[in-house]
């Protein structure tokens, strides 16, 4: 079965890994080619298939957040934050290629140290846990276990839609607080950008209560 959420991870590990390792190669080819070790920047002396393969590949990481947005996977603030990280990224990798030197390298090996756990962070902070669909489908379920008029009794049809752990709502709720844009820009509307720690947006909610009342 395929899965939206597995592919935006394993693409981020997929990409990120070339920038990371290209970089860290760099700086040691002397000691990978001691060893008889046939990375790519052992047989490229000038550096230039190293470095268009870093910023190749640092260029790639931009679909990441994007993608993860436009399929709604994530709020829009996942986009506008693994962007600015990615651009960062980039723009050191273009540094490489047009020096290539250890230091520059060692720049881009030192950013991507930091670049994946915080991309995977955000990812999950920015996570949407359910869609208004899901958000209906447990309300009926809900309300078919109480033998409620016009839904059958409780049938193993769907399934409640999955709630984050308690630390984690917690936590989230915590970044908020320190959200630029939760404390200027959106006050009256934040779940525009920030996804609620419920499991149900504000859409099923609002359809779910309106059933109800």
């Amino acid at each position: 079965m395929f899965d939206v959420e597995a592919a935006l991870l394993g693409g981020t590990l997929f990409l990120w890994q070339f920038p990371h390792f290209f970089s860290l190669a760099w700086i040691h080819r002397k000691d990978y080619a001691r060893g008889h070790h046939q990375m790519v920047p052992v047989n490229d002396p000038t550096g230039e298939r190293t470095a268009r393969l870093i910023t190749g590949y640092s260029l790639a990481m931009f679909t990441i957040p994007v993608a993860a947005t436009a399929l709604d996977v994530t709020s829009s603030m996942f986009a506008l934050e693994g962007v600015a990280a990615t651009g960062y990224l980039t723009y050191l990798a273009g540094k490489f290629h047009q020096q290539r030197s250890d230091e520059n390298a060692r720049k881009v090996f030192k950013c991507s140290l930091w670049y994946l756990p915080l991309m995977l962070a955000l990812f999950v902070f920015h996570r949407k846990y359910s869609s208004a669909l899901e958000g209906e489908a447990a309300g009926d379920a809900e309300r078919g276990e109480k033998g409620e008029v016009g839904h059958a009794p409780a049938v193993a049809k769907t399934k409640a839609a999955p709630t984050a752990p308690v630390w984690l709502e917690q936590a989230k709720e915590f970044m908020k607080t320190m959200c630029v844009h939760e404390r200027i820009i959106v006050k009256n509307d934040a779940s525009a950008l920030c996804p609620s720690t419920s499991p149900v947006d504000s859409k099923g909610a609002n359809a779910t209560d309106k059933r109800v009342d």
